[in-house]
């Protein structure tokens, strides 16, 4: 992974990956991608992410299979996400759209602030966990990730 220059950060939006320090604590540093910017209204509703009242685009890919731990092999479907300015990128759904973070309350982005989520969104500490993560404080934000490798499972149908 590549940062780009602190600098570059007035010029974020969605979709980019960023590297931050986690709040509250602010030592622990996260990767998670920008899908709210000040002013924003955010909202998980069945597994769909909605901002500012409209759902973001999502298409399902084909089925793939991968070792999810030494006991487990998960089938899953990819979906791909378009965000309002028409950045796109793969997310993950493991546990369908009934995931304990596939529905919550509406959160409006603060001032200063943005809302992060992980592309493997059932299995993401993000800022939908409003109690130990929440907005995250562009001040936190430590560059932009120029390169992402994501795993690249095996595809079971083709």
């Amino acid at each position: 992974m590549i940062l780009t220059a602190r600098s570059d950060i007035d010029a974020i939006t969605y979709g980019d990956v960023i590297v931050f320090k986690k709040p509250p604590e602010n030592m622990t540093v996260y990767v998670k991608r920008i899908v709210g910017l000040p002013g924003d209204h955010i909202r998980m509703v069945g597994g769909l992410l909605h901002i500012n009242g409209t759902p973001a685009d999502r298409k399902p890919l084909e089925r793939i299979s991968f070792k999810a731990d030494a006991h487990r092999f998960v089938v899953t479907s990819p979906f791909i996400e378009t965000l309002p300015n028409g950045s796109h990128h793969q997310i993950l759904e493991l546990q369908g759209d009934r995931g304990p973070l596939d529905d919550t309350d509406e959160f409006i982005v603060l001032d200063d602030h943005v809302f992060v989520l992980g592309d493997n969104r059932d299995r993401s500490h993000d800022s939908r966990v409003m109690y130990d993560f929440g907005y995250l404080p562009k001040a936190n934000i430590l560059g932009l990730a120029k390169w992402i490798v994501f795993p690249n499972p095996r595809t079971i149908d083709k």
